[in-house]
């Protein structure tokens, strides 16, 4: 099957066209006069993904956007503003686009409102515009997508709750069945409040389709720059609660000890440990972690082996699971791949009767679980008890601390007699103790509670 990135690279350049200069930042990181230079102009954002597709290779849209007096900018999807001086650093624990999403959210934030603004990107740089749009309080003409990468999780982060309005949303992706080319109002990938089209690259030649996909958006441009939009919601979805520190970093996991210790991973599978300011990388890759305190730490790699810190290294354990819970008093349980429960003895993992796809044990007397149902269990000793439903995740601490998740993201605390909501919405919590809690987003944002 032809790649859309295949198509695209057959798109000629043009060398007379003169490339615009790249954003440039402030020694403080923050947006250069050029923001705000020329309040009514169109704004062209193209965001290379650092493939053989495509942004770069547009002639016939810059010309129609050179014929609106549109400024264009060429950028990565790795740094917003390309290679400038911007004081922000990137740790080993944030994602290839993490300065992209911090500039990027900094600079269209404090465009005039009344400024147009397209951003078109491929590949990787069409993840990143996905990523960037919830963290967007104002408007945006059109958004232009080419060969989004299929695996990426950007499609859920983009339409989990994004403020921007966008005008005309094009998004043109590789379809294993055969379409018209413009498939209509709504594309499998986008949600309802989105227009989208898919693009099925299986008859004509390359150029031919390149030039189609160029086209397209070409004729997309006046139609967005003429569209009227309604003000976005001057409440950010994605603005920091009240309750909650935002933390510099991304991770996808992580857990915190009942003495503060805070451990995580990232999507790469890297391993971080909080120091009070920042992440130190710690050896070796793990998909999940668990921290019972500083000195129990146990964590699951990508092929299921289990491994437990030991100061300096990791120490392999006997067993294969798909993620581990410890406790304060070195308890440690966990689940496999088939949701089967097993207790570590000291030398072997011992089974549990039942089934659970998430455990959490603050110490040997306090162990909860949730299963496929998202039924919430406690075990008494001997067995399980039902002790609520309708929750994906559970986080138990030694002191009695017990949070929740619901499959809307929305975080719960028990009050001893009743799940009552807390401010945020996370795919990921771990309480250490009643002071400790910390959550992960849907971005991979991480935050502290206050």
């Amino acid at each position: 099957m032809m790649k859309l990135s295949a198509v695209c690279r057959t798109l000629s350049l043009t060398t007379a066209l003169a490339i615009a200069p790249i954003l440039q930042f402030s020694p403080n990181g923050q947006p250069s006069a050029i923001v705000s230079a020329q309040a009514n102009r169109p704004l062209a954002i193209f965001v290379d993904g650092g493939d053989d597709c495509c942004v770069s290779q547009m002639p016939e849209l810059e010309a129609k956007l050179d014929g609106i007096n549109a400024e264009i900018w060429h950028t990565s999807y790795d740094r917003f503003q390309g290679s400038s001086g911007t004081e922000i650093q990137v740790r080993a624990a944030d994602a290839p686009d993490t300065l992209f999403l911090i500039e990027g959210r900094s600079t269209l934030n404090s465009i005039p409102a009344n400024r147009p603004i397209f951003l078109i990107g491929d590949r990787q740089g069409a993840s990143s515009i996905l990523k960037l749009l919830p963290l967007i309080e104002r408007n945006i003409q059109l958004v232009a997508l080419v060969d989004t990468p299929t695996d990426t999780s950007a499609w859920n982060a983009s339409t989990a709750g994004s403020t921007t309005n966008v005008g005309v949303f094009l998004n043109y992706f590789q379809v294993d069945n055969p379409n018209t080319q413009n498939a209509g109002s709504q594309g499998d990938r986008c949600d309802a409040t989105t227009r989208c089209y898919e693009f099925n690259p299986n008859t004509g030649n390359e150029a031919d389709l390149g030039q189609w996909i160029q086209s397209d958006i070409v004729a997309k441009v006046d139609i967005a720059i003429n569209k009227q939009l309604q003000p976005p919601s001057p409440v950010a979805v994605r603005s920091i609660p009240a309750a909650w520190t935002l933390i510099p970093g991304q991770l996808k996991h992580l857990s915190v000890g009942s003495d503060g210790d805070v451990w995580g991973v990232n999507n790469e599978d890297f391993i971080f440990r909080w120091n009070g300011n920042g992440w130190n990388n710690i050896n070796g890759r793990l998909k999940q972690i668990a921290v019972g305190n500083a000195q129990n730490i146990w964590g699951v790699n990508a092929q299921d082996e289990v491994f437990r810190w030991d100061g300096n290294d990791w120490v392999v354990v006997p067993g294969n699971l798909k993620s581990v819970s410890v406790g304060s008093d070195g308890t440690v349980w966990g689940v496999n791949s088939e949701d089967f429960i097993f207790r570590w003895n000291g030398n072997s993992w011992d089974g549990i009767d039942g089934r659970l796809m998430q455990l959490s044990v603050g110490n040997a007397q306090g162990i909860l679980g949730v299963n496929s149902e998202n039924q919430v269990f406690q075990w008494n000793g001997e067995g399980w008890n039902l002790v609520s439903d309708g929750f994906k995740q559970v986080s138990f601490a030694a002191d009695g601390t017990l949070l929740s998740l619901d499959p809307g993201d929305r975080l719960h605390r028990w009050n001893g007699s009743a799940w009552v909501p807390v401010e945020g919405n996370f795919m990921q919590v771990s309480a250490g103790n009643a002071q400790e809690i910390w959550a992960v987003n849907a971005l991979g944002e991480i935050y502290r509670k206050n």
